[in-house]
């Protein structure tokens, strides 16, 4: 079975009922949007509390959505957007990430690895997020949704209510603009 039809096998059962389903979806999609809402909020225990929100929006309001032309994750996106946007609303401050380099995981991790090249994998890793970090959304966003999650330019689109267009370009900027931000540190 193909990866969207046991998504959309999930959801069907989770909105017949079944609290296992809907868990499989909690499990399967609470590391992707709690990194999404981290990037934004930059605060872990923010993050959670908004995660949580947003699941528990998604757990009232599954019998309302329907399969059309955007995978499910869409939805789920657009939902913890959306709850990120009311935050800031409430909040009106920007954020700055923690320094906890594990509440965002880059996985490149590599069994192989000596000692050595495990913490210049972890520092690379860290250098990579303090440049995200000094990013700006939509570009930071744009990065951590195509390259950290690995969503596809029509799922970012329609996440962040733009065009697959934009959101390339956006992608391709921001891509340079990380280059020159790793050139300016000396990493590159």
């Amino acid at each position: 079975m193909k990866e969207e039809e046991k998504i959309r096998d999930l959801v069907n059962k989770a909105q017949n009922g079944d609290d296992h389903a809907f868990a499989e979806i909690y499990g399967r999609y609470f590391t992707p949007i709690y990194r999404f809402i981290y990037f934004k909020v930059g605060n872990r225990e923010e993050a959670e509390d908004l995660t949580q929100t947003v699941f528990m929006k998604v757990f009232k309001s599954l019998d309302r959505f329907r399969f059309r032309d955007n995978p499910f994750s869409s939805w789920l996106y657009r939902i913890a957007n959306n709850m990120v946007i009311d935050f800031f609303r409430k909040k009106k401050s920007l954020p700055l990430l923690d320094e906890n380099p594990e509440d965002w995981q880059l996985e490149f991790a590599d069994d192989a690895l000596n000692p050595v090249e495990e913490a210049e994998e972890l520092e690379l890793a860290w250098s990579a997020r303090q440049a995200i970090a000094e990013m700006k959304d939509p570009d930071r966003q744009v990065l951590v949704m195509r390259y950290i999650d690995g969503l596809s330019y029509k799922d970012i689109a329609e996440t962040i209510g733009k065009t697959e267009e934009a959101v390339r370009q956006i992608s391709s900027r921001s891509i340079r603009a990380l280059k020159m931000i790793f050139k300016n540190k000396g990493l590159l």
